[in-house]
């Protein structure tokens, strides 16, 4: 038997505290006048039951959680309870997927039902990008589990798939709860981003692919997969405009089919769930045991193809070099001395070290080139993080500390400066600009509040090559 997970983060004193509800098999033995039990074919059974222990006086209960009340937390700005939002999301994805059995395609071994008790546009935004980031990390860790059992145990043990179902409950967003096309919209663009992260030149990356074209034999990286997708109460609701524009399609095809019509209506109604929810779902898997790359074919001189992987080595090859060599760098003789000696040193392995950290490098850049930079009322954050949905969620973060405030002076300007992301690609951090554009114009509190621009060592125009990939956020 397996049994789902279930956690509530509460914000205390600027941080996260997570409770968890474990639900294990010796529940099953207790039997008491309160409980709640449901077969559920999402996490095989579910057992959930509220324990009494009685005290020396009769009329009084100590009890593990109190059911007419949320646990500790922002009480007043809650919805609901939260170990009620959670059971009643639960026995609706029993009630939908159906009983638990070997041919229903929709049983899962491990669930994890979570709560997300933020109600701010921006911190929900960045907790979808936090548990997605999880659910990677979750498999990656799986992969290097696996491989480390094979080393340990030969070839002759056999690794094992990763899988992991992880529903995000989002009740406190008034504005995502009332409005499905928000939601979904968001959703969307989410999901859009993290497609358009897999063309982007990451350090990352470029590290991997210098260990491929230097032969280094490391550990095989497995095949991690995270999707995402959402359900809403009001999942399917169509706005006006696409109302108007499904009735002249009508008019124009001349007929209506009543079965796609009802088939489409039944699979709206299965995603209608309670409250807003995302559901996150990993899979890691092995590589394959022979892989290598396809025969090369013979073409003539008058043929050839020029694949994406073409593209981004020429862009990282290109990048590097104007990394090196920066054209508004005036070199003088006692520069061209240093660079004779860090060839040399570089040359037999002698590593320098330098006081000047990424982050006072951009302040000191930005101060002298950034004509709209105030010290009285900027700020500078760095992160180190490479990868894309971390970034993302870094900067929805910052993004839900500034909004929170009652008032800010105008001309607030917040530099986030990301020092491992794409160093060596302007095109993608402004790719990454664009997507969190994207996202940022579907939240109606952030939608004209917030200007974003970017600063990089290889940017197009001169007057913004900055030491170090810059992300600026300008609230109006």
């Amino acid at each position: 038997l397996f049994f789902p997970l279930y956690s509530i983060l509460f914000p205390i004193a600027g941080r996260e505290m997570k409770v968890f509800l474990a639900l294990s098999i010796t529940s099953l033995w207790y039997d008491g006048a309160h409980g709640f039990s449901r077969a559920s074919s999402f996490t095989r059974s579910l057992t959930l039951r509220r324990f009494n222990m009685v005290s020396s006086s009769s009329n009084n209960n100590l009890v593990m959680y109190d059911s007419s009340t949320d646990p500790p937390g922002d009480r007043k700005k809650s919805s609901g309870n939260m170990w009620s939002v959670l059971a009643t999301t639960e026995k609706w994805i029993a009630d939908i997927l159906g009983e638990p059995s070997q041919d229903n395609p929709y049983t899962r071994k491990e669930v994890n039902y979570v709560c997300e008790v933020a109600n701010e546009d921006a911190l929900v935004t960045a907790s979808i990008w936090r548990r997605l980031k999880e659910a990677r990390e979750l498999g990656v860790s799986h992969g290097q589990a696996q491989e480390e059992m094979l080393m340990a145990e030969g070839p002759t043990s056999s690794p094992k798939t990763f899988r992991q179902t992880m529903v995000v409950v989002i009740p406190n967003s008034e504005l995502l709860s009332k409005k499905f096309t928000v939601f979904n919209d968001l959703v969307t663009r989410i999901n859009q981003a993290r497609r358009s992260a897999r063309d982007f030149v990451t350090d990352l990356s470029l590290e991997k692919l210098e260990s491929e074209e230097s032969n280094v034999i490391g550990e095989r990286d497995w095949i991690v997969a995270v999707n995402c997708a959402h359900l809403h109460p009001n999942f399917g609701e169509k706005s006006p405009k696409q109302v108007l524009q499904e009735l002249m399609e009508e008019e124009k095809s001349g007929e209506v089919d009543v079965n796609l019509q009802n088939y489409k209506r039944k699979k709206e109604m299965a995603r209608r769930s309670p409250y807003p929810t995302v559901v996150v779902e990993v899979l890691a898997t092995p590589p394959p045991d022979n892989f290598s790359a396809p025969p090369q074919q013979e073409q003539s001189q008058q043929e050839s193809t020029v694949s994406g992987e073409d593209v981004r080595k020429l862009e990282a090859l290109f990048g590097k070099s104007v990394a090196f060599d920066h054209p508004t760098k005036d070199i003088s003789p006692e520069e061209q001395e240093d660079a004779f000696y860090d060839a040399i040193a570089n040359s037999i392995g002698i590593q320098e070290i330098t006081l000047f950290t990424p982050i006072i490098l951009a302040q000191n850049w930005i101060a002298a080139h950034d004509d709209d930079f105030n010290s009285k009322i900027c700020s500078f954050t760095h992160s180190d993080t490479q990868y894309i949905d971390e970034a993302f969620e870094f900067v929805f973060n910052n993004l839900a500390m500034q909004a929170g405030k009652l008032s800010m002076p105008v001309g607030t300007r917040q530099y986030l400066v990301f020092s491992k992301l794409v160093s060596n690609s302007a095109t993608s951090l402004e790719k990454f600009a664009m997507q969190l554009k994207g996202m940022i114009a579907v939240l109606p509190s952030l939608a004209d509040r917030v200007h974003i621009s970017t600063f990089h060592p290889e940017h197009v125009s001169p007057s913004k090559r900055s030491p170090y990939p810059v992300l600026v956020i300008a609230w109006k």
